[in-house]
């Protein structure tokens, strides 16, 4: 994509190839994330089944992380805008629970 990184001395830096996450919902609160990288981290004498408990060790931090911090929904700009229209946002819920329950009896 082009985009150029600085090189940091104090922070480890990975060479990814690629990386894509794709969340899928599956019902109000609950999801299905996939998480598909290529990466060279510059490790070679590891084995493949250590750098592997690794990457899902990372996964599961970067998730609670993430959870973590959408839990901070308060006071937030998103919430403003809720709170400003309700009736948009309660069609956009109304919509999405719709979808998530065609999509579930498939």
């Amino acid at each position: 994509m082009g985009v150029e990184t600085p090189i940091n001395k104090d922070f480890v830096q990975l060479s990814y190839k690629y990386f894509v996450i794709s969340y899928r919902p599956l019902s109000e609160g609950v999801g299905n994330f996939k998480f598909s990288f290529n990466i060279d981290n510059g490790v070679h004498f590891l084995p493949s089944f250590i750098e592997d408990l690794v990457v899902r060790e990372f996964a599961k931090k970067f998730f609670k992380s993430l959870m973590a911090i959408s839990k901070k929904f308060s006071g937030s700009k998103w919430e403003r805008s809720m709170l400003d229209n309700p009736e948009l946002f309660s069609f956009i819920r109304e919509s999405l629970s719709s979808y998530l329950q065609k999509e579930a009896a498939q």
